[in-house]
């Protein structure tokens, strides 16, 4: 049986230092989110940007996550687990998708929006770079040889190249379309988090202006955090929606 009215609270202020992708996150939900809203996080984590959200907030948000980090966190298979009880003015689904196919996400984004009251919205990250031959080549060319390198001089590998799902901006879109008629906005975020794959970058290249700027306009090409926002519409409003639009015809 899940605890779904677990009280998610005793957070102390969250001081560490966030990743450029957990920092992503914060800038854009901050503004966005209602103090007032009721806010449920799927596959969390160790819940940084959610504590790091917390203190603007009213309501706890709820935490949720297959393997819970710590005893604040509820566990939840957001693609099996039974639905909570309640409805959900937000749901954020960040760095997740990654490691589902597209029937998994089709079928998550339908479960989501079960969970959603109406004209709710979710907040999507894409949890990685859209597919193209730079982003194939960084990560399976660039990457795979400063490893290689950094093995036969006995160093510690670079960061991992991406590994999971790596979806376009039209598959995403086409995914929540599929679900049901939506008002959904897609930002790119985070010009950094593929960079910091590189030893190099990260430890000499970052450290100066002329490199840095061609780095961060690389990191521009291939942004690891898409936040996709979708509002799907009510079947009301959409009927008095176009109820409106027959009268003004």
């Amino acid at each position: 049986m899940i605890r779904w009215y677990k009280v998610v609270t005793g957070w102390e202020s969250w001081n560490e230092q966030m990743s450029s992708r957990h920092q992503a996150y914060l800038d854009f939900l901050a503004p966005r989110l209602d103090k007032s809203w009721r806010i449920l996080s799927i596959a969390c984590g160790n819940a940084w940007t959610e504590r790091a959200l917390q203190p603007q907030l009213d309501t706890p948000i709820l935490c949720t996550d297959y393997f819970p980090a710590d005893t604040n966190i509820v566990a939840f298979d957001a693609l099996r687990s039974p639905l909570p009880p309640e409805k959900f003015d937000a749901i954020l689904c960040l760095s997740f998708i990654y490691g589902i196919d597209d029937h998994q996400l089709l079928h998550l984004l339908q479960r989501i929006r079960t969970m959603l009251k109406p004209n709710g919205i979710l907040f999507l990250d894409s949890a990685g770079p859209a597919p193209s031959l730079l982003v194939w080549c960084w990560n399976h060319l660039y990457i795979a040889l400063e490893n290689a390198v950094a093995g036969v001089l006995q160093w510690h590998h670079t960061y991992w190249t991406h590994h999971g799902y790596w979806r376009s901006d039209r598959d995403l879109l086409e995914a929540v379309e599929t679900v049901g008629i939506c008002r959904v906005s897609m930002t790119p975020l985070d010009p950094y988090t593929e960079l910091s794959r590189s030893r190099l970058y990260r430890l000499v290249l970052s450290r100066f202006s002329l490199s840095r700027w061609a780095g961060e306009w690389l990191g521009r090409q291939m942004p690891y955090v898409r936040m996709v926002t979708v509002q799907w519409e009510h079947p009301q409003e959409r009927k008095r929606r176009d109820e409106t639009t027959m009268d003004y015809a």
